[in-house]
């Protein structure tokens, strides 16, 4: 009932859109780790978000230079 999402880019910062068809019916929550804003110039520094996500959500990714990040989606309560 978990859904775990990695992504991670070269040298070059990326934006990604990651659809979430893959989910059944139902709400569920986007634990979202990633680069912070200045992750450019801070390369340590990362963000920590909760969304709520269902199969319709497309999620918008910014990847930093040399950047990634580390998606959780579990079932909402």
């Amino acid at each position: 009932q978990e859904w775990f999402i990695g992504s991670m880019t070269d040298s070059k910062p990326r934006e990604l859109e990651l659809p979430l068809s893959f989910l059944a019916a139902g709400k569920y929550v986007a634990e979202i780790y990633a680069d912070a804003p200045d992750a450019d110039v801070e390369p340590t520094k990362s963000t920590r978000e909760e969304r709520a996500v269902d199969s319709s959500t497309r999620l918008k990714v910014k990847l930093a230079p040399a950047g990634g990040n580390a998606i959780r989606i579990r079932p909402a309560q």
